[in-house]
């Protein structure tokens, strides 16, 4: 399905129209505060006194979300906010089995957070696309700000791996992924000409920062998402067109690994291939000690799963008592394995399983999923910021599932009144 920009000037004007004043401005309310939340991520989060704006921002969304009930008068329940919370309650008594050791609050606080949002935007659908808007626009805006910072190393190729102002390298690549994953998207779905130009040459952007942060995910996520969105955008029907595609965008793929741009990236990507091979390969570093590290680290995740299967060793279990300094297992799978056992694994994936039953294999969110599965190999879902203030939007776009309970909050208060009115004639 194609994006029209007349189409969406008119639903603008028709969500404008359909709200009160009121409710407009909480609304506009939210969805600047979103696009500010997302852009305070990388921008702000790992500064020792700028972090605070991130959480400023969150607390301001959450209110704004809480006073739009005002108007829309009504909470709906599924099995999503159920297994999410059920994960905050396994995740809880894994922690308790293991004496709260070095407990941190950060799962708990995200995932409710997903909680949040996730019922808002059930509740009041219509503000999904402009919340997802938002998101790619926080996350622009930050481009920007990379580029300034980085503007000479970026224009000189004269780098090795850039992003550490901002704080974790590999994050940074991967949130500057996130945008070349909105950004090719919306190129592949809207059809004006100019606004398609200017789509391709952000996703070119976005692509090459991500490159320059030289983090290896890249080398993963960006082709994947791209053989992806052309089999999705083809169809069955037109297989030769993706296999034509495909093959130009590997060329592509192999001819931009070989310029300096790349240079950092791809000496790292060969030694890590280099491990797996009889000889040594040329360009690639002997030994590439991070990729033993990571593998070390997931086979110990692993093991300790195994030892605690049920609950595993709570909140920080593997920093705990994975005898590895580093604190985490660099790697989602065996760290939520470790951590909250199978419960707690199967509970906080329950939505994403839901997503592939529906199977809106053409949605933003969709895509935002499948891009998040990949990041899975690099980094754990559960105490990023990005990931959680994204996936409560992203699951009310992509999952169809039936409401199991509807509260209409302002029929709760009026039986109360008719209870004490009731209560003071008796008496």
């Amino acid at each position: 399905m194609h994006l029209k920009i007349g189409s969406l000037k008119n639903q603008i004007i028709a969500f404008i129209q359909s709200i009160s004043k009121p409710q407009l401005i909480v609304e506009l309310g939210i969805i600047l505060c979103n696009f500010l939340l997302f852009f305070s991520i990388p921008t702000c989060s790992f500064s020792d006194t700028l972090y605070k704006i991130t959480w400023v921002l969150t607390i301001l969304l959450i209110l704004l979300i809480v006073l739009d009930y005002i108007f829309i008068k009504k909470i709906v329940f599924n099995i999503v906010q159920i297994s999410l919370l059920l994960f905050c309650v396994s995740a809880f008594i894994s922690t308790a089995l293991n004496g709260f050791r070095h407990f941190s609050p950060t799962y708990f606080y995200l995932t409710f957070f997903i909680v949040i949002t996730y019922t808002f935007c059930i509740s009041r659908k219509v503000l999904i696309k402009p919340l997802l808007l938002s998101i790619f626009a926080g996350i622009t805006l930050f481009l920007f700000v990379f580029i300034i910072k980085y503007y000479k190393e970026l224009f000189t190729f004269n780098f090795d791996r850039l992003g550490i102002i901002f704080g974790d390298i590999n994050d940074i690549a991967i949130f500057n992924c996130l945008g070349f994953v909105f950004s090719l998207w919306f190129f592949f779905k809207i059809k004006n000409i100019p606004i398609k130009i200017a789509l391709s040459l952000l996703s070119l952007i976005f692509a090459y920062c991500s490159f320059a942060s030289g983090s290896k995910i890249v080398v993963l996520l960006i082709p994947i998402l791209l053989v992806y969105l052309i089999i999705v955008t083809n169809k069955k029907k037109k297989w030769w067109l993706s296999l034509i595609e495909i093959s130009i965008m590997l060329v592509v793929f192999v001819i931009v690994m070989n310029l300096p741009l790349a240079e950092s990236l791809k000496r790292r990507f060969l030694s890590m291939l280099n491990l797996f091979t009889d000889s040594q390969i040329k360009g690639a570093d002997a030994t590439d000690g991070s990729t033993v590290g990571r593998i070390n680290m997931f086979l110990d995740g692993c093991l300790m799963f195994l030892r605690k299967p049920l609950f595993g060793f709570g909140v920080n279990g593997f920093a705990n008592f994975g005898g590895i300094t580093q604190g985490w297992s660099h790697n989602h799978i065996s760290e939520i394995l470790c951590n909250t056992g199978l419960l707690g694994f199967l509970f906080y994936h329950v939505p994403m399983f839901l997503a592939f039953k529906t199977k809106k294999v053409n949605s933003i969110s969709f895509l935002t999923i499948v891009f998040s599965i990949v990041c899975m190999i690099s980094i754990v879902l559960i105490t990023e910021k990005m990931f959680a203030f994204l996936f409560g939007v992203v699951y009310a776009e992509a999952i169809e599932t039936k409401p199991i309970l509807q509260i209409d909050i302002f029929k709760i208060f009026k039986k109360k009144e008719l209870l004490t009115n009731e209560n003071n004639g008796s008496n």
